[in-house]
């Protein structure tokens, strides 16, 4: 990838620089000359030194500003925007918003008459344009579309490789800015477009993780099955330009579900904070017969409930863990897990709940409905004659602790405790071990081991893979570890 001179990143950052300031004193000027404040780009003041790509973006802004009035832009709003801003006269203080609508309504929007804004410019001033401008016009035109693409190698300050998620087409791109926002495997809802010969991305660039792949994946080839019915003889660059809109409201749909995430039990039951609540009958002789016990393990002094012992519910012994439910959005949520071990070299068991016992009442905590009803089962048998129940409590599950937290450690955290570390890699690799060994219907009911000996099943697997290696960082409590994406794909046989 060739390396842009200190002059033309210089010179890139001073555009960046003076956009900037053109969309505020647009804003600024709208306000007083019309309704709507809907571009990106402020005409050039007469004089103003520019280069080509910067006056020809001015001669289509003054060209469209000049007849950004009436129906027709109103109309464009309510697409865009919806009812409410036709309605309230106002627009999103929002440079992201903002710079995707001017796109859109440049180069995508079709007016009544049918020919787009950009075209009309094309026809009507294109042919005084000077002809490296006319060039550069004619490859807007051509080139400038929103697509969905996945970020395949990024160099910082320099640029970036993208692949087109639909139609699988690569470009190496040369964005400073893109380059200094994206991360290798993400996907990225962006407008490509070719500039004498070097492509960039224009207006506003929407962000994500490679886990909402899938879910593009379908959205995209449903639509374009459909147009193609429709357009038998019709091209990607057509489809993309009349389904940009829709394409827009789907990755703000996305990018909201990811923004509120979906969490399940283990189990995949809805998340609630479920409680019961017994009365002690004989404190000592439930104490005993939990210290007894094999599936309550003795955790400490409560730190939650004043004069009360901690205990662990664990799934061994006679517990029970409730089955297993597919939700509609499983594809979605995020399962939450905690594992219990005694210590390095100790199995460890997954954790149904806390056991919280003081000397009047007792107290079991889990999270979700279907975990309650069978800690009641096995508390009642384990206990019977030594407590009374007395009452369920159910509360919505507050998410705001959850969404705050890592689901592990930070690595630094554990590298303190060489005890702690070592259940952790232990954990971690069992966890390999089930992940390399376990059939998913994703992979035609194969495991990842027996999936990769196949082309089809390989491919299938280095996808699962970039999921992987996306959320691992050096701060990551995976690195080094056996779920750490490398190790992973040693065992594997995808690397030496």
């Amino acid at each position: 990838m060739a390396k842009p001179t200190k002059k033309q990143q210089r010179h890139a950052l001073k555009k960046q620089k003076a956009r900037a300031e053109k969309r505020r004193a647009l804003r600024s000027a709208s306000a007083r000359q019309t309704d709507f404040p809907p571009f990106d780009f402020a005409p050039t003041p007469v004089g103003a030194p520019q280069d080509d790509e910067e006056a020809l973006r001015a001669s289509i802004l003054e060209y469209v500003y000049e007849r950004a009035r009436g129906p027709e832009l109103d109309r464009a709003i309510v697409l865009f925007f919806g009812e409410k801003a036709a309605r309230t006269r106002m627009l999103p203080d929002s440079e992201p918003q903002m710079a995707a609508f001017q796109e859109w309504y440049f180069f995508d929007f079709a007016p009544a008459d049918g020919e787009r804004l950009i075209d009309r410019f094309a026809r009507r001033v294109g042919p005084t344009l000077p002809p490296a401008q006319q060039a550069m016009l004619h490859s807007w035109i051509e080139t400038n579309r929103l697509r969905l693409f996945e970020v395949q190698e990024v160099t910082p300050g320099v640029g970036e490789m993208v692949k087109d998620v639909l139609n699988g087409e690569v470009f190496q791109a040369y964005d400073i800015t893109m380059s200094l926002k994206a991360r290798k495997w993400q996907l990225v809802l962006a407008r490509i477009l070719r500039t004498d010969e070097r492509w960039g991305f224009t207006g506003s660039v929407m962000f994500f993780a490679p886990d909402e792949k899938q879910r593009w994946e379908r959205f995209l080839t449903e639509r374009w099955q459909h147009y193609r019915a429709e357009h038998p003889e019709g091209a990607y660059s057509e489809f993309y330009r009349d389904h940009s809109l829709e394409l827009f409201r789907f990755g703000q749909q996305v990018q909201e579900d990811e923004a509120n995430p979906i969490y399940r039990s283990a189990e995949g039951h809805e998340l609630v904070e479920a409680s019961a609540t017994y009365n002690v009958l004989d404190y000592a002789k439930t104490i005993e017969r939990l210290d007894q016990s094999e599936e309550f393990v003795y955790a400490g002094a409560s730190e939650e409930i004043r004069n009360a012992e901690h205990y662990n519910w664990l799934l061994r012994g006679r517990s029970r863990a409730p089955g297993e439910n597919a939700e509609k959005d499983g594809d979605r949520a995020l399962r939450l897990r905690t594992e219990w071990s005694q210590g390095p070299g100790s199995p460890s068991f997954l954790c149904l709940g806390d056991l919280y016992v003081g000397p009047r009442m007792l107290r079991l905590d889990c999270l979700s409905r279907e975990r309650l009803v069978l800690g009641r089962q096995l508390l009642e048998e384990l206990l019977d004659g030594l407590i009374a129940h007395q009452k369920d409590t159910f509360a919505a599950f507050k998410v705001d602790a959850v969404a705050s937290r890592r689901i592990l450690p930070p690595r630094e955290r554990l590298t303190h405790d060489p005890a702690a570390r070592q259940v952790e890699l232990e954990l971690l690799e069992r966890e390999a071990q089930k992940w390399l060994n376990t059939p998913v219907p994703e992979l035609g009911n194969r495991s990842p081991l027996e999936a990769v000996q196949h082309p089809d099943g390989r491919a299938k697997v280095e996808e699962m893979l970039k999921t992987v290696e996306y959320h691992q960082d050096d701060r990551s409590a995976l690195k080094d570890s056996p779920l750490d994406v490398r190790n992973l794909q040693r065992a594997l046989g995808l690397i030496e």
